[in-house]
């Protein structure tokens, strides 16, 4: 999802070198998107919308997502698989990303997006030996209790395939409500929303049940790995008081707060953002 200041940039794009994208899939399953070359890695894990529109859906997006975060690396961005079992949980997801680092990445930096922070958590409290560094945004232990009728709802909007109503609640939860005639105006038609939704609204559902359920309270002191927790101080879905706890229980943890910012930090505060993350990596 994009802010409208993101969606300012994206058109002046063509304008800008870009970093080329590869693209294809890891283990024949995973959609992945690279952008950079550099000898170390980071991970990215993406967010609930990954369901609906896989990483490799708009490489020009892909390539301004990891301008910055490229500059010496090569940044992998990693879609869930498609065709998600029922009941396939947060735990589960981690485990199918752990497939891939043992096959294919090795030790690396991990960076996880809102729901993919959440996998993240899973995946670093499980898999020590896979993280180096960790970066954790717009994430907390377990979702927090305003955000749970926000994903009811959108639950109930996916199973009766409200898609232009799904997106615009989705863009308003991210974003806030100001920022709608943009998204109305960029996307005008519901069939171009979120990418391929009959093959991705089972697996939207699965996701979204898999946020209700997850709570990795318990497992985060075995979490090694130094951590970056970004939150904002306007964010609904996932509100301070969760990030705060979520950094004070994670050993070896620093915070950064974004004020003003919403949910969709990592793309309203980019710079910035980009600037915090790649201080910590390369501390």
């Amino acid at each position: 999802m994009m802010g409208d200041e993101v969606g300012v940039r994206l058109e002046n794009a063509a304008a800008m070198p870009l970093p080329p994208v590869e693209s294809g899939l890891l283990l024949g399953q995973f959609p992945y998107a690279r952008v950079g070359d550099g000898a170390r890695s980071l991970v990215v894990f993406p967010g609930i919308n990954d369901a609906l529109q896989k990483v490799t859906g708009n490489p020009k997006f892909a390539a301004w997502f990891c301008q910055a975060l490229c500059r010496d690396r090569s940044v992998y961005l990693i879609s869930r698989r498609p065709q998600l079992a029922s009941g396939f949980t947060v735990r589960d997801m981690a485990a199918d990303y752990a497939r891939i680092f043992a096959r294919q990445l090795g030790r690396t930096d991990l960076m996880g997006l809102s729901m993919g922070g959440a996998i993240a958590l899973e995946f670093a409290a499980a898999y020590p030996e896979c993280v180096d560094r960790l970066v954790l945004a717009m994430a907390g232990p377990r979702l927090a209790t305003q955000a749970r009728p926000v994903c009811e709802h959108w639950v109930e909007l996916a199973r009766a395939q409200r898609w232009r109503e799904l997106y615009l609640d989705m863009i308003d939860q991210t974003y806030g409500t100001s920022r709608r005639a943009v998204f109305e105006a960029m996307m005008p038609t519901a069939e171009h929303l979120l990418g391929d939704v009959p093959s991705g609204a089972a697996d939207f559902i699965i996701s979204v049940e898999a946020c209700l359920s997850y709570d990795t309270t318990e497992r985060l002191p075995a979490i090694r790995a130094h951590t970056l927790v970004i939150g904002a101080t306007e964010d609904p879905l996932m509100p301070v008081e969760g990030v705060r706890e979520l950094a004070e229980r994670i050993p070896h943890t620093t915070l950064k707060l974004f004020e003003g910012a919403g949910h969709g930090a990592f793309e309203e505060c980019k710079e910035e953002f980009d600037e915090a993350v790649l201080s910590f990596l390369d501390s």
